[in-house]
């Protein structure tokens, strides 16, 4: 352990955690803010305690569960920090409408409100006033150092500081997971659990009071509140917290505060390559000494772009709602792995099979983890396990690798197929920017395959040649029956693929806005198609394999194909041609291939014709 996660290994709860932390690092600066001052380690705890005092003074103690309602920025993290020390914080998406506050209120059991006085935060006053909970009002004054809040009127005072009295058993923050695969769920985080994290990052990263980082990560989820607050909080660092993701911003800020690491998300990084030539212009030699990746795999193209316009090691971390982080690849001079997210970090791991049995290297099982705070459930024999719900396997190195999420897996026809291993391989297309695989339901199958993508700036996708490509990369059975080429992809507010929206754009429309075959080959193999899979109409776009159809289907397809039109087509052919559309372009590519060749015969002479003869008994021979 480095010398600054030592030094705060003897804090055993939030409020210890960053009590120390004022005392070792009194005047330098904690909290930062385009445009504003800095505010200190020693202010920010004198924040925490003030806050706390008025919190304690109205009854509201370490089991009361303050909702937060504040905008992204710096007063955001102090009022986190605050009521966090002192209570149990549940931070609120200010983007949040009446209904989901409601749901989410009675969730996570919201006892009171803390909101900003001059943000109207509509919402969530609403929600509070409905159900006759106290609401607590904070001043924010912009000219003050980033950060400053104020309880009361300027002049009133506030009492003597509140004692401190949160064990590290206390739940200390409520949060919703994602949500990407379904609905969100309500997370619970115990002291002993944050204060854990925290540590492993500092560990992990070799995070030290020289560090600063900036944050544009949403503020009611793990990344913006340890990932980027609590863990460089707690050994020294600085955070600059920014009013979220701003593009038109972004490079300004880097070269103002000169950050020495930064957290983003894959979605994220592709936005700053594509924009490369404003941000060399803009930092100029500025260095990172890492850029951590999370949420999402990113794509290996990706990484090496990343990598030469910043000169700085991109470092994939795994970690979730209920813990972060749990794994995490090496800084240099050890080796990194794209494609993994590395080794256990300060969390024990294990994968395990559907029956409770440790699997073996470079088999697939549920990634199931032991960590402070985590609560567990037994699993065989083995004792007590926290199951992710995540799937993954070890390499010979020990290297942890993602494949998706256990509810994600593909069961087509009793073949289980990873999203993630379709999706490393279309990435590897270098058109696509994004991709991602998910389950099409199937009526014979159960589910098939189906992928979105996104191209790259300027490049243009055409699923069939993205099939083709597949098919020299994957097994048949698991290139998509449907490939959908979108401009962008539904995202979470942490930046995550919102995988349960995308089976969605594959949904079969309404009757009257299917598109009509057009011309005689495709009114031909429309009816072909509707014939074998027993459907009234087809579209011309539509995807035999979406629409039902499955590998015997097929066969039949292509011998009525071969009976109709007299063009064999090879056995995988709708693989790559699943559409009346693409079969029909084929079969026409297919008979013109076959007249240039009758008009090249007839050109030839007996001679000629009889030596072509011959040579080609020769080859079969």
């Amino acid at each position: 352990m480095n010398v600054d996660a030592d030094r705060e290994a003897d804090a055993d709860t939030v409020t210890s955690l960053i009590a120390n932390a004022a005392k070792r690092y009194t005047a330098a600066p904690a909290i930062l803010a385009p445009g504003r001052s800095a505010l200190s380690y020693a202010d920010l705890w004198q924040q925490c305690l003030a806050i706390g005092t008025e919190l304690r003074a109205r009854g509201h103690g370490p089991r009361t569960r303050v909702g937060l309602a504040m905008p992204a920025g710096p007063e955001m993290a102090t009022a986190y920090l605050a009521v966090v020390t002192h209570a149990c914080c549940v931070p609120l998406n200010p983007g949040a409408q009446v209904a989901e506050l409601r749901r989410w209120f009675d969730a996570a059991g919201v006892t009171c409100l803390l909101v900003a006085q001059d943000d109207a935060a509509g919402a969530a006053r609403q929600v509070a006033a409905e159900r006759g909970l106290p609401i607590i009002e904070v001043v924010r004054d912009r000219r003050a150092p980033a950060g400053w809040l104020q309880l009361t009127p300027a002049g009133e005072p506030v009492g003597e500081p509140a004692a401190v009295g949160c064990a590290p058993s206390d739940v200390a923050l409520v949060i919703q997971t994602s949500g990407t695969t379904g609905q969100p769920k309500v997370v619970e985080l115990t002291h002993e659990g944050m204060v854990s994290s925290a540590l492993s990052m500092i560990e992990a990263y070799q995070l030290t009071a020289r560090d600063c980082t900036i944050n544009v990560r949403p503020m009611y989820h793990v990344a913006g509140l340890i990932v980027n607050t609590l863990g460089p909080l707690a050994c020294g660092g600085r955070v600059v917290y920014a009013p979220g993701f701003d593009g038109d911003s972004l490079f300004d800020w880097i070269a103002e505060f000169r950050p020495t690491w930064f957290s983003g998300v894959t979605t994220m990084y592709q936005w700053w390559l594509a924009h490369e030539q404003d941000y060399r212009r803009k930092t100029g030699d500025h260095r990172f000494r890492f850029l951590r990746a999370g949420s999402a795999a990113m794509p290996p193209a990706t990484m090496r772009r990343l990598e030469e316009l910043t000169g700085a090691p991109v470092i994939e971390a795994y970690g979730m709602s209920e813990r972060t982080p749990i794994a995490v690849n090496p800084l240099p001079p050890g080796k990194r792995k794209p494609g993994t997210v590395g080794h256990a970090t300060g969390v024990a791991l294990a994968l395990f099979d559907a029956d409770g049995r440790a699997v073996a290297n470079g088999d697939i099982g549920e990634i199931t983890i032991q960590a402070p705070g985590v609560r567990g459930e037994p699993i065989g024999e083995h004792g007590l396990w926290f199951r992710t719900g995540d799937c993954g396997r070890f390499d010979q190195d020990g290297y942890l690798l993602i494949t998706g999420r256990l509810k994600e897996l593909i069961n087509r026809g009793g073949q289980k197929i990873a999203p993630r291993e379709v999706e490393d391989q279309l990435l590897e297309h270098p058109a696509v920017a994004q991709a991602v695989a998910f389950a099409l339901p199937h009526p014979t199958l159960g589910e098939d395959v189906a992928a979105a993508v996104v191209a790259q700036a300027g490049a243009a996708i055409d699923p069939a040649e993205l099939r083709r490509f597949l098919l020299d990369r994957l097994a048949p059975y698991k290139v998509p029956a449907f490939i959908r080429v979108v401009a962008t992809m539904p995202l979470g507010p942490t930046g995550k693929i919102l995988r349960s929206s995308m089976a969605a754009l594959c949904a079969r429309p309404a009757d009257g806005a299917i598109d009509a075959p057009r011309g005689e080959t495709e009114s031909r193999v429309a009816a072909i198609f509707a014939e074998v899979l027993g459907c009234e109409r087809v579209g011309r776009h539509e995807s035999f394999f979406a629409l039902g159809g499955d590998s015997i289907g097929g066969a039949r397809v292509l011998s009525r194909l071969m009976q109709a039109f007299g063009v064999e087509l090879p056995a995988n052919e709708l693989f790559v041609y699943p559409s009346v559309a693409d079969v029909a372009q084929e079969i026409a590519a297919r008979a013109l291939q076959a007249e240039d060749v009758t008009r090249e015969i007839d050109a030839l002479s007996d001679d000629e014709v009889a030596a072509l003869l011959e040579h080609e008994d020769t080859r079969l021979s």
